[in-house]
């Protein structure tokens, strides 16, 4: 099944992450001020400049309309989001096939002030159930320098990146819900795979 085809399971992957508890966001601005970009961007990434951008993630659109009180939640409660939106990162357009400057993703956060440290783990469990019920097989978690990634597959392929970062009052758990692209790379070779069997239905 190709990247085109995995985004047709969009609303089930929402569907798996609104009963575990993630309030589904739809209207995350795409574009967003400088000073959310950096205070979310890995530290590879350069210093983005002045201005408004298109978001790399949907968390700098969740944490902007947090910064901006867009949320209705109390943010000394822990409260969990979800969100699907197109991300850009020009800054990996040349960097070869598994790299992409444009595409989609749904994106998990949970806010708390503090947030608990177990609850990086709650996100990671849940993307990689549901990653499990899509690829026939768990991913293998990896230590990185800024969290922890989700990888399947040989060569590795990262599926999913999860972290802690704080911005003014908020701190929060960040995480990869779905990424088709990804995903798709992830299968590209393993044809066995029962895929059509495992996805969650649309």
């Amino acid at each position: 099944m190709d990247n085109g085809s995995l985004h047709q399971v969009i609303p089930a992957v929402e569907d798996h992450y609104t009963k575990l508890g993630y309030h589904n966001v739809t209207n995350v601005p795409q574009v967003v001020p400088a000073e959310i970009m950096n205070a979310t961007k890995p530290a590879d990434v350069p210093e983005i400049s002045a201005g408004h951008h298109v978001i790399a993630s949907g968390e700098q659109g969740l944490l902007y309309m947090l910064t901006e009180g867009c949320m209705d939640d109390d943010p000394r409660e822990i409260c969990a989001y979800q969100c699907t939106t197109m991300c850009r990162r020009p800054h990996d357009a040349n960097k070869g096939h598994m790299y992409l400057e444009w595409f989609l993703k749904v994106e998990l956060m949970v806010v708390g002030t503090p947030v608990p440290e177990d609850i990086l783990y709650s996100v990671l469990g849940a993307a990689a159930g549901l990653y499990t019920e899509i690829l026939g097989d768990t991913p293998r978690v990896v230590s990185t320098d800024e969290g922890l990634d989700l990888v399947y597959n040989t060569p590795d392929v990262e599926i999913g990146s999860y972290g802690i970062r704080s911005y003014g009052d908020f701190q929060w758990v960040y995480g990869t819900g779905f990424v088709p692209y990804r995903t798709a790379l992830a299968l590209e070779d393993s044809p066995d795979h029962p895929l059509y069997e495992n996805l969650p239905p649309c």
